[in-house]
């Protein structure tokens, strides 16, 4: 549905023009007429806002009205309706029709501007040298009701709006939805292309660009101008940064970037926070939160469903996190929203790192996929988390998780629909038991340090994304990487080198074009030990042995 309208005693009072997308203070809500659901009038579900007046008559209807029937309704046969004009604009003098509709039992009915008594008529013709605005006038009884209609002589057209109907701030990859309300137009065009006959198109600008209506008639151009902003696609909706901040206890913590609209959204204190600063194992990062215990403050609730509907809960999503465990020890909630109904975590466990999201509390509706944290690094370390819901109203949902720029795995899906991810109970950073497959969830107080923590809404972050996130904030820390091949043409062996930690085992995989669902497993099981681990490969056993050109990554293996 592209408009939403208000009608008070049949006249349009209020217009909201995109309900698919609302504004973060309101949502809009389809009326469910389910027999095991509650249509409610007169109170809310909370039976907090009661209302208090008289209500004598409520009806739904299975179309939207037009303004006619809505002028009907709200006085019974119509004084006057349907005041129109057989020509928009017109040259000095030339002849134009007027007609109407009225009720015969009318006590008056008048056009003003010169034309006088129109009672028993229907039309009329009149002969504008001006632009003039044409007033109809009915009374009956003691109501008098009024229409207008315009008509424009020897002039250019009228561009009333030109407005964003969506959103003014989009980004790269995404559209937003633009309307405009002309009068006494022969042709219609956006930015040179023809757009004559409508009144709302999609635009999905690849850069920030302004866009010029231009309406023409045999009189002139007239022209309105908007201009839609296009962000980078990797920037974050919502992004806490450590960095900056002064070192000491922080009661609240504000993100430095909020795309969303609704600019109440923070955390704030619980259990505590203290900023501290100094130097890691990653180069950008010399300040973090030090036992993070907050929540969330989205005015007017304190979730993602609260703060930022509900419809932004049942899209795509991508979650990055800059964590220092600490040690490897207990089981900790990192972040959580939603719940173990609608809900999303991710939770550290001794050294296993899960990041969970479900539809509903089974394990069909929900998806954990996991890694082991030892394997990549040592506790006192910085890890870049990024982790991914791709979720759509009747799919299943599928999960990857990236550690220090590396995929863990391959993408997990569930068995089950997945459409939501967050079912409106309180968010938490550093804290929290009501997560996924949870029920309670027993936390220990986080006392690991968060430097960074992103949300990035409606899309998924891609490989080469996530791999330049995190370069820019480790300043290429060496972590589990390939460092160094190899290739012997005598005997055909590959030699490939990369960082390890002793004692844990690790994956090879192979593809010959980068493509997510072609990398072949080679060997799951590949024990290191030392910090530098070399395995050694025949090429004439790889798929397509003498390739031009063959890719290979590393990751956590079987233990």
């Amino acid at each position: 549905m592209l408009d939403a309208k208000l009608y008070v005693d049949g006249v349009l009072d209020a217009e909201f023009g995109n309900v698919d997308t609302p504004p973060s203070s309101s949502q809009s809500v389809a009326i469910n007429t389910a027999s095991i659901a509650d249509v409610r009038i007169g109170d809310n579900f909370q039976t907090t806002h009661n209302w208090e007046g008289g209500i004598d008559d409520v009806r739904i209807y299975d179309e939207a009205l037009d303004a006619n029937a809505i002028a009907a309704l709200a006085i019974g046969t119509p004084i006057v309706s349907d005041f129109a004009a057989s020509e928009e604009v017109v040259a000095g003098g030339s002849p134009v029709e007027l007609s109407w509709s009225s009720d015969p039992g009318n006590d008056a009915l008048a056009i003003d501007s010169g034309v006088g008594d129109v009672s028993g008529l229907s039309m009329i013709t009149v002969n504008p040298t001006v632009t003039t605005t044409y007033t109809i006038t009915g009374n009956r009884g003691g109501d008098t009701l009024q229409r207008e209609v315009t008509v424009l002589v020897d002039s250019a057209p009228l561009l009333n709006s030109f407005t964003n109907a969506g959103s003014e701030t989009i980004l790269a990859g995404q559209s937003t939805i633009v309307r405009w309300d002309a009068f006494g137009e022969v042709s219609l065009s956006i930015n040179g292309t023809d757009v004559t006959g409508q009144e709302v198109i999609d635009l999905s600008p690849t850069e920030t660009t302004t866009f010029t209506l231009t309406a023409t008639n045999p009189f002139g151009t007239t022209t309105k101008e908007l201009t839609v902003t296009v962000l980078d696609g990797s920037v974050p909706d919502l992004g806490w940064e450590a960095a900056g901040l002064p070192d000491g206890n922080l009661g609240q913590w504000d993100p430095k970037i909020n795309a969303t609209g609704n600019n109440g959204i923070t955390f704030v204190n619980n259990t505590g926070g203290e900023v501290q600063s100094g130097t890691s194992n990653f180069t950008g990062v010399t300040s973090w939160v030090n036992s993070p215990g907050y929540n969330l403050s989205s005015n007017p609730a304190d979730s993602w469903q609260d703060g930022l509907g509900d419809l932004a809960t049942k899209a795509d999503v991508s979650w990055e996190m800059v964590v220092r465990p600490g040690d490897f020890s207990g089981t900790h909630t990192l972040f959580n929203t939603g719940g173990n109904g609608d809900g999303t975590a991710f939770v550290l466990t001794d050294s296993t790192l899960d990041f969970r999201f479900q539809t509903a509390n089974t394990d069909q509706g929900r998806i954990i996929i996991s890694t082991d944290l030892s394997a990549l690094g040592s506790a006192s370390d910085f890890f870049h988390i990024v982790a991914t819901a791709d979720v759509g109203a009747g799919v299943v949902g599928t999960s990857t998780l990236y550690v220090n720029g590396q995929l863990i795995g391959v993408p997990i899906s569930s068995t089950g629909i997945i459409d939501d991810w967050d079912g409106g109970d309180l968010a938490e950073l550093g804290k929290g038991g009501n997560i996924p497959a949870g029920n309670p969830f027993a936390f220990e107080p986080f006392n690991g340090d968060i430097a960074v923590f992103n949300y990035y809404g409606g899309r998924i972050l891609n490989e080469s994304q996530v791999l330049e996130k995190y370069t820019a904030i480790s300043g290429g820390a060496s972590g589990l990487a390939i460092t160094a091949i190899d290739y012997d043409l005598s005997s055909g062996e590959i030699r490939l080198t990369f960082n390890s930690v002793p004692g844990r085992n690790y994956a090879l995989e192979s593809t010959l074009d980068l493509t997510a669902a072609n990398w072949v497993e080679i060997d799951d099981s590949i024990a290191a030990e030392d910090t530098q681990s070399i395995i050694v490969i025949k090429e004439s056993l790889l798929t397509d042995p003498g390739a031009v050109r063959r890719f290979f990554r590393i990751r956590p293996g079987v233990e």
